[in-house]
């Protein structure tokens, strides 16, 4: 903690007054510094995920807009055509590398002894981090959410797991997710647990690492619980001391074998950044088959209604979940700058979801898909602006459409981008995802490309997304993976 109050102090004394931006760009312990000296000094922290780079690294700090950033030293150069803010505190700057104008070594800040954190009012109705995530259209949304939130978050974790003192919690999210960040981190800080955290997930080393630290509880996304489940089996994949796995989802084709063979509880919860987890499974009730759980109704009301009329459908018809808290600052303060989508997003008085389920008569919801153009790959919400601004700045490209499509893990894309070349040009796939690296993160890449002489629109010109989505691939789908171009390749290591 000695070392969080003294970014704290550093902060104060560049001149971080309290509701001010910290951009935080890291992984492992310096973020976890960074996130935490900024709350101490009543900032609000703008964690950034390290791999992002280019137009949506862009977009992030014009739309938080950071008084001071705390980065790692090697992802400086990620910054290159991002408005960087007036004080950069830098980590791991090698002795032989000249510093920025203006930029401040960490190390020597960590290494003094701090008096203490600065004296700051901290309410739990203040904001406290800006988390970005994507909607059905447009780029990333900044969602600003308020101290009592991310404390539900890490309360709610405990409440439904059993964590407790004596867990080890093993981490492999990057920490610039609430799943990472909240359920994983804070809720075992909460209660002095200790965790474990990966800079990446490495399904082919998961289970050699949770019987290494011992861990007891962890947490993972459905397409990560498939990877590690389609990796070989061994005579140790249950024999260690992980009994509890919060899955979001558990995939209903996997989830009785995974359990078995790693000889584990998976406890499934449904949530959004906006919101928290309303939905979790009993893991002391039988888990019903595909259910994403029933509602912690001491927290939240919820209803599923027809998206069209915010009409409540029968029980058993799919509809669109709805959700409101029950307790005052326990959702998102608004999205960051865009009033419009905050109104939106809050239509007639509930928090308008996006995602389409249905409930039993139990209470059992089941998740049954999206709604609009959201690309969900890995963990992680995409925006298909972001993808389509980086493909049209390539040579040759007029018109571009990126869509998810079935990656064969449950609940997750691959993403298809459809290009129209300019007149006369001739488009090279790989060309274009080259040049697409240069200005997206991996995940953000498109697996398929298919060139089209026209995107094909609605009579008020937008582009029909569900049709390109349903239309089978064409002769002119290009493949990376059957092309044999891995995505690493695209990114040389700094």
């Amino acid at each position: 903690m000695s070392q969080a109050a003294a970014i704290a102090q550093a902060l104060v004394a560049a001149g971080l007054e309290p509701g001010q931006r910290v951009a935080v760009m890291g992984s492992g312990v310096l973020a976890l510094l960074g996130w935490m000296g900024t709350l101490l000094a009543g900032g609000v922290e703008l964690p950034i995920h390290p791999d992002l780079r280019g137009l949506p690294l862009r977009h992030a700090f014009e739309t938080g807009r950071p008084m001071a950033m705390i980065a790692d030293c090697g992802l400086i150069e990620h910054l290159e055509e991002t408005p960087i803010p007036s004080h950069l505190f830098v980590h791991g700057r090698p002795a032989d590398m000249v510093p920025r104008p203006g930029a401040q070594d960490l190390e020597p800040l960590l290494m003094a002894e701090a008096s203490g954190p600065p004296e700051r009012v901290i309410l739990p109705s203040f904001p406290a981090a800006v988390l970005f995530t994507s909607g059905t259209s447009g780029p990333a949304k900044g969602a600003l959410l308020p101290h009592r939130q991310l404390c539900m978050v890490a309360d709610q974790v405990v409440e439904m797991t059993g964590l407790n003192a004596g867990d080890i919690v093993y981490c492999a999210y990057p920490l610039n997710h609430v799943a990472g960040k909240y359920m994983c981190v804070f809720a075992a800080m909460s209660m002095g647990a200790r965790v474990v955290v990966e800079k990446r997930f490495d399904p082919g080393v998961w289970l050699s690492r949770i019987r290494q630290y011992r861990a007891t509880l962890s947490m993972a996304h459905g397409p990560m619980l498939e990877m590690i489940h389609a990796q070989p089996e061994t005579p140790h994949d249950g024999t260690h001391e992980l009994r509890r796995m919060m899955c979001c989802p558990l995939p209903r084709a996997i989830g009785a074998a995974f359990e078995r063979r790693f000889n584990l509880t998976g406890i499934e919860m449904w949530g959004m950044t906006e919101i928290g987890n309303p939905l979790w499974t009993r893991r002391d009730e039988p888990r019903p088959a595909g259910s994403c759980g029933r509602l912690l109704s001491d927290w939240y009301d919820m209803a599923i209604c027809d998206p069209q009329t915010d009409e409540p459908v029968p029980q058993g018809k799919v509809g669109e979940i709805l959700v409101r808290p029950k307790r005052s600052f326990t959702s998102l303060l608004g999205y960051l700058g865009q009033p419009e989508a905050t109104l939106a997003s809050w239509r007639n008085l509930w928090f308008h979801s996006g995602d389409l389920a249905y409930a039993d008569d139990q209470g059992n919801v089941f998740y049954v898909d999206r709604l609009g153009d959201r690309i969900r790959r890995r963990a992680e919400n995409i925006s298909s602006t972001d993808i389509e601004s980086a493909a049209l700045h390539a040579p040759g490209v007029a018109e571009a459409a990126a869509v998810g499509v079935p990656s064969g893990f449950e609940g997750d894309d691959d993403i298809k981008l459809f290009v129209v070349p300019q007149a006369g040009a001739r488009l090279d796939p790989e060309a274009v995802l080259r040049h697409m690296a240069k200005m997206l993160p991996h995940y953000m890449l498109p697996r398929y490309i298919e060139m089209l002489a026209a995107l094909p629109r609605t009579p008020t010109n937008k582009v029909r997304k569900k049709l390109l989505r349903e239309t089978a691939p064409g002769a002119k789908e290009w493949d990376r993976r059957r092309a044999g171009l891995r995505v690493e390749t695209l990114y040389p290591r700094s």
